[in-house]
């Protein structure tokens, strides 16, 4: 199963959340924004939001 297909599954339950480390330790990749981009080309409607923790600011992608 591609990295796509795995994220895109991972993400259809309501709720879930993922985050680029999260998808480094569950998919091993490091270009989740990459995979992100290329479902969104598809029609997956993933949604971004920005988080800011101890001053870093980070991805957290979802589906509504």
């Amino acid at each position: 199963m591609s990295q796509n297909a795995q994220i895109l599954k991972y993400l259809r339950p309501p709720g879930r959340t993922l985050t680029p480390l999260k998808a480094l330790k569950l998919f091993s990749t490091w270009a989740l924004s990459s995979r992100i981009s290329d479902l969104n080309k598809q029609g997956a409607g993933i949604k971004t939001k920005l988080i800011t923790r101890n001053g870093k600011t980070f991805a957290q992608y979802y589906m509504p």
